[in-house]
């Protein structure tokens, strides 16, 4: 979805420019790789981010209009919150995908600078112009090359080659600059190790500053390919949980990341991480996709992936982090567990108790950060950001209101900042991940409660326990209500679940305040649910709040006791659940 207005408001120096000085649409050359880099930058300059929207809007309409004869087009969208302050032209990504005119799925994508749209853009808009003026039907900038992913029968363009480091030219990258220039840890290492302190901070080709936080982009590596997974031995995924949240995402892309830079046959083993939800869900996960920013585009989701097949080619290990059991056949293929929520029954325990590390802290990229340390991985500045966003969001920015934060938070947040010469604004991180995380824009009832959901089963009953988005209360949601067809349409796209928990945590002037809220489809279920979580023994100490909705199953509550997260709350209803008999719901 395109952003129609300016990101800074209508303060920006921009919009003194003189109205001719706008962007022109013709650059001198159609090449990805030649455009001259000061002609470049004085387009950059002078444009405006509406002119900007308004060119992408215009050129996605003539893309589509072009090539309306093809079972394929392409589509540039800007990735969302990429373009949301004023560095919006150094930090924005427009993401280009091909799409399918019969579904409208995406075959391929793939993520531009601003430098690089642009000079997509001339070079399509060449293409474009020949074709119409041309008498030949078809026409190709790059014919044969079978490898494009960016083809049309019409149109297409050069993609750099991202599997081999700009410098050597041979080994594949593991780092990825703002400018997209790739490289080895070998070569980059050897760049910052014979430049100055200043110089060492910028591209070795181009020489673009890169001395931020979000300078470094983990490469795309270990590469995933449907076609190529028969040639490992082993294929073990790095699953985090069901609910795919900052903290289980990161956790399993950074360790997935450690296992295969230090694996020593990577020839037959392949390390992955996978999320365990599907695309359409994982893509509600705004905080994700802007702390991720160019590496969101490479994440894994268990659509994507048949573990089932491999489980059965007896070549699939699983590890997971942030979460210690499964709900499915694949149990015996766990090798490792790292999580920092408590044992359950069905928890799952290994025959060498060193591959279980639980332990209750903050986030589990604590406990990540802690074993990556332990065996001495080379830690960099971008793996060391990665991992301080999840801890400084879980924890609240380590606010003692909230009470998450363990001695160990804070221990490992400072040995990750002595890898981060940029640390001090790690406020401004916290509130631009909560503020990602709050994002709502375009949510339905439906995106809001399966944005971050849990499933709990009994033998009796099978609950989803959801929690809102950050500073959206359940009394929020409930407002939005005008049926309850929305929460129905839910529960029966989850494995026709009985009910839901609601649960929302706002934070106002550093003060935490909370409520919960829940929904049955029974009237039985409600009265029991609402005995139990309002009794001493739970102890959430839980005040009714009215609701605007005349519906006897609907509950609204703040909670009084705020240090009960939902990692607290989760385990009481399980138990809940697993004392439910039969006799109390008939």
């Amino acid at each position: 979805m395109f952003q129609e207005q300016h990101p800074h408001g209508n303060s920006s120096d921009e919009e003194e420019l003189d109205s001719d000085h706008q962007l022109e649409h013709k650059l001198p050359s159609d090449n990805l790789d030649f455009v001259p880099t000061f002609v470049k930058l004085k387009q950059i300059i002078l444009l405006r981010h509406r002119n900007f929207v308004q060119l992408l809007n215009e050129f996605n309409i003539t893309l589509e209009k072009f090539t309306r004869d093809e079972p394929h087009y392409l589509r540039f969208t800007i990735v969302p919150h990429s373009d949301s302050n004023i560095l919006w032209k150094a930090l924005m990504r427009i993401a280009c995908s091909k799409i399918s005119r019969t579904d409208q799925s995406k075959s391929n994508e793939i993520i531009l600078n601003l430098q690089q749209f642009l000079s997509v853009h001339e070079s399509l808009s060449q293409q474009i112009s020949t074709l119409q003026c041309s008498a030949t039907a078809l026409y190709n900038s790059s014919p044969g090359d079978e490898n494009s992913s960016f083809t049309t029968a019409k149109l297409s363009f050069n993609v750099p080659n991202d599997n081999e480091c700009c410098i050597c030219m041979d080994r594949k990258p593991n780092l990825v600059l703002p400018c997209t220039h790739r490289f080895c840890d070998e070569c980059f290492q050897q760049w910052s190790s014979q430049t100055t302190a200043t110089s060492s901070h910028t591209c070795p080709l181009c020489r673009v500053d890169v001395n931020s936080d979000s300078g470094f982009v983990l490469a795309e590596t270990p590469k995933y390919d449907k076609k190529n997974l028969n040639q490992f031995h082993r294929i073990r995924i790095v699953l985090g949980n069901e609910s795919c949240d900052l903290d289980s995402t990161i956790s399993a892309c950074v360790y997935a990341y450690f296992l295969h830079t230090t694996c020593s046959n990577q020839k037959e083993i392949l390390h992955l991480s996978v999320m365990s939800n599907n695309a359409s869900t994982f893509r509600l996960r705004t905080e994700v996709r802007w702390l991720l920013k160019e590496d969101y585009s490479n994440v894994i989701c268990i659509d994507d992936i048949n573990l089932n097949e491999l489980h059965n080619q007896r070549k699939l290990d699983i590890i997971l982090v942030d979460h210690n059991y499964l709900n499915s056949n694949l149990n015996e293929n766990v090798i490792e567990i790292i999580d920092h929520h408590q044992l359950k029954n069905g928890s799952i325990m290994l025959q060498d108790p060193s591959k279980i590390k639980i332990e209750y802290v903050g986030s589990c990229c604590t406990l990540i950060a802690e074993k990556l340390f332990s065996l001495n991985f080379k830690m960099t500045e971008k793996v060391a950001y990665l991992l301080t966003g999840p801890i400084v969001f879980d924890t609240v920015n380590f606010s003692p209101s909230a009470g998450k934060t363990t001695e160990k938070d804070r221990q490992i947040y400072a040995q990750l900042q002595t890898y981060r010469p940029q640390s001090d604004n790690d406020l401004e991180l916290y509130e631009n991940i909560m503020k990602s995380s709050a994002d709502v824009t375009g949510l339905s009832v439906q995106d809001l409660l399966r944005k971050d959901a849990k499933q709990i089963s009994g033998s009796n009953v099978c609950l989803i326990m959801s929690s809102l988005p950050m500073n959206y209360t359940v009394e929020d949601l409930i407002g939005k209500l005008k049926t309850l067809d929305d929460i129905n349409e839910f529960l029966s796209e989850n494995e026709n679940a009985d009910g839901v928990i609601i649960t929302s945590v706002k934070v106002e002037n550093t003060v935490t305040k909370r409520q919960l809220g829940f929904y049955f489809k029974k009237i039985e279920h409600t009265q029991l649910i609402n005995k139990y979580i309002r009794s001493e023994e739970v102890n959430l100490d839980l005040q009714e709040r009215p609701i605007p909705i005349n519906q006897a199953r609907i509950k609204l509550f703040d909670q009084k006791n705020v240090l009960a997260s939902r990692k607290q709350i989760l385990p009481l209803i399980e138990t809940f659940i697993k004392d439910l008999v039969k006799s109390d719901i008939s």
